[in-house]
């Protein structure tokens, strides 16, 4: 996988930037490398339909889009699933999600619904004007709406050790575990979660669906039969990773948050009162519980599935 990324660093803060040309040329690259998907947590307001208006005669916004339109026009012809990024302000799409090639990727809360932290007034939002306060969708009918949703609110993130993409979003290395590893908040959380499940998806064999499709299969039998057995190794390596990042940060939550209970807060409190033998035995007893999970859930899902199925091979020795 490729991660092209355009910031600039500040004291303690990465600052995102969007660059039209520089995005561009990163599509183009991937498009002709055969990358099947290509996630763009990025963009600007445009109007909708944008790239159909420059090719008929209108002049751009901003002179360097039109290179991204060629890009983009370039990537589907390519077969690339495009998928960006719908915007943070609760309001029309930004480009190049709402462009018809592009799938738009929406922000969902914890409760499910869609991502907006101060309906109806912007109390709640950390800029006055409303900006980076909820995902952005389509009030009026008969314009690009959100395709595809996926959590948005406080997603755990990879980050940069020790600096922050904006603090005052709460998002980056300080707010969560740290050490490479924080919060964020946005639709450019969403549209990874989406590339990654669309990139699942896409690495089947063709041929694999193409034959289903001549034996008469539907839609239905080619998902639950073709397409989630084919996809269930990279399924597995993520439940694996998941269920990794998910148990460091439960112990490390545990250690620096008010609890009274958990490994981790064991772990912290054998530290202050210098009771090593505890200390220890917590630190041998979270590493057999992750031995657990990987030998006996992990590994028994993979003996009824991938391996039982013929996708991998059992190593010897």
């Amino acid at each position: 996988m490729w991660k092209i990324f355009y910031a600039s660093c500040q004291v303690g803060q990465v600052v995102p930037s969007y660059s039209p040309s520089a995005a561009a040329a990163a599509l183009s690259i991937i498009a002709d490398i055969g990358a099947n998907v290509a996630n763009m947590s990025f963009g600007g307001d445009r109007i909708a339909n944008y790239c159909a208006s420059i090719a008929q005669g209108s002049p751009p916004v901003v002179l360097a889009d039109t290179a991204m339109c060629l890009a983009i026009q370039h990537a589907s012809y390519r077969d690339v699933a495009m998928v960006g990024a719908s915007g943070n302000n609760r309001t029309f799409l930004q480009f190049p999600a709402n462009d018809d090639r592009v799938i738009a990727a929406g922000g969902l809360q914890e409760d499910l619904a869609i991502w907006d932290d101060s309906p109806g007034n912007t109390t709640h939002c950390p800029f006055l004007s409303g900006q980076e306060c909820g995902s952005n969708w389509t009030p009026t009918f008969n314009s690009p709406r959100q395709e595809l949703m996926a959590s948005a609110k406080s997603v755990l993130s990879t980050t940069y050790p020790g600096f922050d993409w904006n603090p005052r979003l709460e998002c980056g290395d300080h707010f969560g575990p740290g050490g490479g590893t924080g919060l964020c908040t946005g639709t450019s959380m969403s549209a990874p979660q989406i590339s990654g499940v669309i990139g699942i998806v896409r690495s089947v064999n063709p041929l694999w669906l193409r034959a289903a499709g001549a034996m008469g299969a539907d839609e239905k039998r080619l998902f639950w039969k073709v397409i989630i057995p084919g996809a269930s190794p990279f399924i597995i390596t993520g439940m694996r990773q998941a269920f990794l990042r998910s148990w460091i940060a439960v112990v490390g939550a545990e250690m620096i948050a008010a609890s009274d209970y958990g490994l981790g807060w064991v772990i912290f409190d054998s530290k202050e009162f210098l009771q090593t033998d505890i200390m220890m035995a917590s630190l041998v007893l979270i590493g057999i519980i992750g031995y657990a999970f990987e030998r006996f859930v992990f590994g028994s899902i993979e003996r009824a599935t991938v391996y039982r199925w013929g996708m991998v091979r059992m190593a010897k020795g």
